[in-house]
């Protein structure tokens, strides 16, 4: 178990939930996009979906 693991614990705090198009980067405490392969933080997922979202209601 990492040390921000039991920090979180420690605090009562749940980790960010992970969105159904993102898996959990094999390094780091990054997520990729299962669209386009970018590394996305857990903070960011709804912005990254939502530009995801634009570039298809363009097309």
């Amino acid at each position: 178990m990492g040390f921000f693991t039991k920090i979180q614990q420690y605090l009562g705090l749940e980790p960010a939930p992970v969105f159904d198009q993102y898996r959990k980067a094999e390094r780091g405490a990054q997520l990729t996009c299962t669209r386009c392969g970018a590394f996305v933080a857990h903070e960011s997922q709804t912005v990254h979906t939502d530009w995801h979202l634009a570039l298809d209601s363009r097309a």
